[in-house]
């Protein structure tokens, strides 16, 4: 069993040694037939000039080929941006909307009470939760600090964080903003970060801005990543895909200039965020907090960050991201070769990750809302999902611990 482990982590490692081979070719199977159908002489090249034909063909393509359809020809820009006009206001990404640019810890204007609301099977579900997961004993598994002095309890722990759409949402009561925060700093308590909270001294609650999930975000940039991109605790969490050995220039980080162009016209989330950070995960070894969050680059624009402006950081983030990545990789297997399979070391993604979260350092905000951003960053999930990260079920042949 542990030889095939050994095998799909060397596998996974060596797919990101592979250095890419630029190539101008086409970059989807749509762009191929169209770039074909385009050539001198071609018997079909008139019908498929026909404007109605083309936007039919690219109303049922995805984004990603909108964007790239921008530098095929003049025809082929103008169908793209005629398909890609936004149908409302709500949708046009060109504006600030539904209010000016915004920072972490700012508050959320009266206004926007109904800015992406928290339903109520939410707010039940979050508190039945809270209920059925004491903060000491989640999930069956004893979570005090004292765990370390005890061999038959576990070290590494599953955390959660709840979304700041629903605990800092405009409709929810005292208890539903309240309970989570209790819980949140009792949680970190058992990762040995004690937060001093002063949520009995609130006599008003104030929502604010503390986490992605309050935000739209424009979809132009999540389909670049299709099934590599994820909102998680919080965070937007991307994984770094292996090279290919040819780059057809379809890819997020080799967008030719007219998608890039069209990009820098557009904001990244509604309402505009005016910082953004840009790590990756690092483990911390031997210590409660297994990893931490490797800050890479800021972001930042006070009239909103454009999709175009977190692309490029993006792309000066991701080599470094990617080394980290295949250091901590290879200090896996050998942890996994040396030790034994019961044993968690299940610290390091199955891929290289990139998150995007909330500057926290724009602000000048000290209290729950700092707490939240901890929550969001030392979140943590069960074994069983980072273990999946790298080897399927199938293959464990043993029972997951805890």
């Amino acid at each position: 069993m542990v030889r095939v482990w050994l095998q799909l982590i060397n596998t996974r490692i060596d797919s990101y040694e592979i250095t890419p081979i630029k190539h101008d070719i086409p970059s989807s199977p749509l762009m191929a037939e169209a770039s074909s159908d385009f050539n001198v002489g071609s018997a079909s090249n008139r019908v498929f000039r026909i404007a109605e034909l083309l936007e039919k063909r690219l109303r049922h393509a995805n984004s990603s080929v909108h964007l790239i359809a921008l530098s095929v020809s003049h025809e082929w820009r103008d169908v793209a941006l005629y398909i890609m006009r936004p149908s409302s206001v709500a949708n046009d990404f060109a504006h600030a909307y539904p209010c000016p640019p915004v920072k972490f810890g700012d508050r959320i204007p009266e206004q926007l009470n109904n800015w992406l609301p928290a339903t109520t099977e939410e707010f039940d579900d979050l508190l039945a939760e809270l209920e059925l997961n004491l903060p000491w004993d989640r999930d069956g598994i004893y979570r005090s600090m004292d765990r370390f002095q005890m061999s038959d309890r576990p070290n590494i722990i599953k955390t959660v964080c709840f979304p700041g759409r629903i605990t800092m949402a405009s409709n929810a009561t005292s208890r539903q903003v309240y309970a989570p925060q209790v819980f949140s700093s009792e949680q970190l308590m058992g990762v040995d970060i004690d937060v001093n909270l002063h949520y009995h001294c609130r006599r008003v609650y104030v929502p604010k801005w503390v986490d992605v999930t309050q935000f739209r975000l424009n979809p132009y940039f999540a389909n670049l990543f299709q099934d590599a991109f994820e909102t998680i605790n919080g965070l937007y969490e991307i994984s770094l895909q292996p090279p290919c050995p040819t780059d057809s220039g379809s890819t997020w980080d080799s967008l030719p200039p007219a998608a890039m162009n069209y990009l820098a016209t557009q904001f990244l989330t509604q309402p505009p965020v005016i910082s953004l950070n840009v790590s990756t995960w690092i483990p911390m070894m031997n210590k409660p907090r297994v990893r931490k969050a490797l800050h890479i680059i800021n972001v930042r624009n006070e009239d909103g960050i454009r999709v175009s402006e977190l692309i490029a950081a993006m792309k000066a983030a991701s080599g470094l991201a990617v080394e980290h990545w295949k250091h901590w990789a290879r200090l896996l297997r050998v942890a996994v070769q040396n030790g034994h399979p019961k044993q968690d070391f299940w610290i390091v993604d199955g891929r290289p990750k990139l998150l995007v979260s909330v500057d926290p350092f724009s602000s000048e905000e000290l209290s729950e809302t700092s707490l939240h951003y901890l929550t969001c960053m030392h979140a943590l999930p069960g074994r069983d999902k980072r273990q999946e990260e790298w080897i399927p079920r199938g293959l464990w042949h043993s029972e997951i611990p805890g």
